[in-house]
Protein backbone atom coordinates (compact mmCIF):
# COMPACT_ATOMS: atom_id res chain seq x y z
CA UNK A 1 0.00 0.00 0.00
CA UNK A 2 1.58 3.14 -0.81
CA UNK A 3 1.54 6.91 1.25
CA UNK A 4 -1.19 8.52 -0.35
CA UNK A 5 -3.32 5.66 -0.68
CA UNK A 6 -2.89 5.31 3.54
CA UNK A 7 -3.75 9.34 3.63
CA UNK A 8 -6.70 8.69 1.76
CA UNK A 9 -7.76 6.07 4.04
CA UNK A 10 -6.74 7.98 7.10
CA UNK A 11 -8.32 11.34 5.90
CA UNK A 12 -12.21 11.40 5.15
CA UNK A 13 -11.70 14.93 3.83
CA UNK A 14 -9.18 14.29 1.17
CA UNK A 15 -9.38 17.66 -0.82
CA UNK A 16 -8.71 19.69 2.93
CA UNK A 17 -5.03 18.33 1.75
CA UNK A 18 -5.21 20.02 -1.84
CA UNK A 19 -6.00 23.61 -0.11
CA UNK A 20 -10.14 22.98 -0.50
CA UNK A 21 -9.62 22.30 -4.16
CA UNK A 22 -11.56 19.84 -5.35
CA UNK A 23 -10.97 17.90 -8.84
CA UNK A 24 -13.48 18.23 -11.70
CA UNK A 25 -12.81 14.21 -12.20
CA UNK A 26 -14.24 13.88 -8.77
CA UNK A 27 -17.09 15.89 -8.41
CA UNK A 28 -18.79 18.93 -9.55
CA UNK A 29 -21.07 21.54 -8.22
CA UNK A 30 -24.27 22.27 -8.55
CA UNK A 31 -25.81 23.87 -11.73
CA UNK A 32 -26.06 27.46 -11.79
CA UNK A 33 -23.51 27.23 -7.79
CA UNK A 34 -21.18 30.28 -8.95
CA UNK A 35 -17.01 28.74 -7.91
CA UNK A 36 -14.07 29.72 -7.88
CA UNK A 37 -12.38 27.33 -11.03
CA UNK A 38 -8.44 27.22 -12.13
CA UNK A 39 -7.66 26.30 -15.62
CA UNK A 40 -4.49 25.24 -16.65
CA UNK A 41 -3.13 24.40 -19.99
CA UNK A 42 0.57 23.33 -20.58
CA UNK A 43 3.24 26.16 -20.63
CA UNK A 44 1.12 28.89 -19.14
CA UNK A 45 0.14 30.21 -15.77
CA UNK A 46 -2.77 28.45 -14.07
CA UNK A 47 -5.80 31.22 -14.86
CA UNK A 48 -8.67 31.44 -11.93
CA UNK A 49 -11.92 32.43 -12.88
CA UNK A 50 -15.31 32.50 -11.27
CA UNK A 51 -18.13 30.20 -13.23
CA UNK A 52 -21.17 27.97 -12.55
CA UNK A 53 -22.47 25.14 -14.61
CA UNK A 54 -25.09 26.10 -17.38
CA UNK A 55 -27.98 24.09 -17.71
CA UNK A 56 -26.85 22.51 -20.83
CA UNK A 57 -23.66 21.21 -18.00
CA UNK A 58 -21.33 23.46 -19.63
CA UNK A 59 -19.09 25.61 -17.49
CA UNK A 60 -19.43 28.81 -18.52
CA UNK A 61 -18.05 32.21 -16.59
CA UNK A 62 -20.07 34.53 -15.03
CA UNK A 63 -18.81 37.82 -17.12
CA UNK A 64 -18.09 36.20 -20.43
CA UNK A 65 -20.46 33.51 -20.81
CA UNK A 66 -17.15 31.77 -22.17
CA UNK A 67 -17.29 28.33 -22.03
CA UNK A 68 -13.83 27.37 -19.82
CA UNK A 69 -12.10 23.74 -19.10
CA UNK A 70 -11.08 23.96 -15.44
CA UNK A 71 -9.55 21.41 -13.71
CA UNK A 72 -9.99 21.70 -10.13
CA UNK A 73 -12.93 24.31 -7.93
CA UNK A 74 -13.73 25.49 -4.95
CA UNK A 75 -16.91 27.14 -3.29
CA UNK A 76 -16.90 31.13 -3.08
CA UNK A 77 -16.01 32.24 0.86
CA UNK A 78 -18.84 33.86 2.50
CA UNK A 79 -18.55 37.86 1.38
CA UNK A 80 -17.46 40.07 4.15
CA UNK A 81 -18.90 41.36 6.81
CA UNK A 82 -18.97 45.53 6.96
CA UNK A 83 -20.22 47.77 8.49
CA UNK A 84 -23.08 50.59 7.29
CA UNK A 85 -22.02 53.53 6.26
CA UNK A 86 -23.43 56.72 7.88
Amino acid sequence: MTTTAVDDQLDPDPNARSGGWISVEDRLPSTDESVLVVETKIGCEPLYRVAAIDDCGDWAEDQECMIIHPSHWMPLPAPPHTAPRA
